[in-house]
């Protein structure tokens, strides 16, 4: 039988971690919007090389800083600078070891088509970090 004070504890510690969750993944989002940003004023500035060196670690392991700059010049080169822009949605995961991960979709009209951007950060505190970009637009096939 369990005392009276395990069953009060219980849901108030349930309820702590369901609204620290809560913030954690607020935070995440407005960051992952904020990075959102700053990637389409480098980018639109044609700062391909500073993109690459303010990314997550992990995407460094994965593309060396030629292949990341070659191909943002290659999606400039067809698509131009970002004009509007409409987000399409946020999920945010929560991480193990602290931090979380947000995955952004974006409307985006460049100047010469239409496209959607998805985005995926690494987010510690206030800090997000970019893990991935990935652009499809009908401009790109041609």
């Amino acid at each position: 039988m369990q005392s009276r004070s395990l069953r009060l504890v219980r849901p108030l510690a349930a309820a702590l971690l369901l609204a620290l969750a809560g913030c954690s993944t607020a935070n995440a989002g407005s960051a992952g919007d904020a990075a959102v940003r700053r990637h389409h004023e480098l980018y639109d500035a044609e700062r391909f090389g500073v993109m690459y060196t303010t990314a997550d670690a992990e995407l460094k392991e994965t593309l060396a800083d030629s292949q990341f700059v070659s191909i943002a010049r290659g999606i400039y080169g067809r698509l131009g600078p970002t004009g509007a822009t409409r987000k399409l949605g946020t999920t945010v995961s929560l991480t193990v070891f602290g931090g979380a991960q947000v995955a952004l979709r974006y409307e985006t009209r460049f100047q010469n088509g239409p496209g959607v951007e998805e985005f995926v950060f690494r987010v510690r505190g206030s800090r997000a970090t970019l893990l991935g970009w990935k652009v499809d637009s009908p401009v790109l096939l041609q």
